[in-house]
């Protein structure tokens, strides 16, 4: 019998493209000095890591943590730092890493430049291979035509909780008054969605908190909000309260001056 003619000529132009393309470099991760002496086994082990990707949280770090102390960097070799300050600012494309007191149980990442969805995975990767906390919280945020089912509620904020979190939480009163979790049928994508993704396969707790963006610059109202969701979820974990030296309303006006003074009219431009 005659062999069957084969189904395409020729390969397509984008599997040509993908077959020559050279595979990404790695992810840098750097720990400070201070932070490699508190490493176990090769690891930090935070009670608490926050990870903020969205403009509200990266002001929230920056301007209501005075006492943080810089524990390292994420670097991402593609992501151009040109422009950035010699001081860290809000508006700089970095993801810096600080702890929050000057105990190692409660660490902040803010990861101020947007990360895609094929380096999600390897971000991800990084980070726990390197920090093994208790507790993720991710401060996130989306445009309204994200929201596809469900009205925002009155904060603008939703959440959404892996299985073990919703354990460690179910009993807990504080936490039935907090956020009402996202509705079904919306979709969160891009490295909130690999971190939350990555603890729930691992039983690990993790929560995320989705703000509602309405404009480009961010509202004092949510920044007040996660100031007070954060400062209950960390006392719940090391009994401190790591906002208590400021309020939501001078980081908005330290942000407002700072805008003033950029260039940029819009974080992570």
């Amino acid at each position: 019998t005659a062999q069957l003619p084969p189904s395409r000529m020729c390969f397509e132009e984008d599997e040509l493209e993908s077959e020559s393309m050279p595979p990404l470099p790695d992810v840098v991760f750097n720990w400070s000095p201070t932070a490699k002496s508190r490493l176990v086994d090769g690891k930090l082990n935070p009670k608490i890591v926050l990870v903020a990707l969205s403009q509200a949280g990266a002001l929230l770090l920056h301007h209501l943590i005075p006492a943080k102390k810089v524990a390292g960097s994420i670097m991402l070799p593609e992501i151009s730092m040109q422009g950035n300050t010699v001081a860290p600012s809000p508006s700089d494309r970095s993801c810096l890493m600080h702890f929050a007191t000057d105990s190692p149980d409660v660490l902040t990442i803010s990861c101020q430049y947007d990360v895609s969805g094929s380096r999600s995975h390897a971000v991800v990767k990084s980070i726990f291979n390197h920090i093994q906390p208790s507790i993720v919280l991710v401060l996130a945020s989306v445009p309204p035509s994200y929201i596809r089912t469900g009205v925002p509620p009155g904060s603008g904020i939703f959440t959404l909780q892996s299985d073990a979190y919703k354990a460690i939480r179910q009993s807990d009163d504080v936490h039935a008054q907090g956020p009402m979790f996202l509705p079904p049928g919306n979709i969160v994508d891009g490295l909130a969605a690999a971190l939350l993704s990555h603890c729930q396969v691992r039983g690990m707790a993790a929560s995320v908190l989705l703000g509602v963006q309405l404009g480009p610059r961010v509202d004092e109202a949510e920044v007040a909000w996660l100031a007070n969701a954060v400062n209950v979820e960390v006392g719940k974990v090391s009994n401190v309260s790591i906002f208590e030296s400021a309020s939501a309303l001078d980081a908005m006006k330290a942000a407002e001056d700072e805008w003033k003074r950029s260039s940029q009219a819009i974080l992570f431009s």
